[in-house]
């Protein structure tokens, strides 16, 4: 942003949600190739899955955030500044689309806490 008032070129505010979800991608999809489960690493304390599904939403959300990057490039490459405007306001409700399409494959894998797994104790009969 402040590039922009700098420079007085609009080219900056465009480029930069490249860069985020660049960026985002980047972390999501580079820990994955290390070894490590980045969004287990943030949610593993709400969301009990084995480390397959943390692996699997972690990859689907890297590419999520590759595909936004690419499209914003080619829209704001391509169109003019309305459509790209229009674009970067349909990117919220599109990132809140495809969080809630990734609910079912969250429910399928989510695990039970310990404490829960086991059949509850009866009560007492009163001896």
């Amino acid at each position: 942003g402040g590039l922009t008032l700098i420079f007085d070129d609009p080219t900056f505010v465009k480029m930069k949600l490249s860069f985020q979800n660049a960026a985002f991608a980047a972390a999501l999809l580079g820990g994955v190739a290390l070894g490590k489960n980045p969004l287990k690493l943030l949610l593993g304390d709400s969301l009990k899955m084995d480390d397959t599904a943390w692996r699997t939403l972690t990859v689907r959300y890297g590419l999520y955030f590759v595909a936004i990057a690419v499209a914003n490039e080619v829209v704001w490459r391509t169109q003019t500044d309305e459509i790209w405007v229009g674009f970067r306001i349909a990117v919220l409700p599109l990132a809140i689309i495809f969080s809630l399409t990734q609910v079912p494959f969250m429910m399928k894998h989510l695990q039970q806490p310990d404490d829960q797994v086991s059949a509850p104790e009866p009560p007492d009969p009163g001896v």
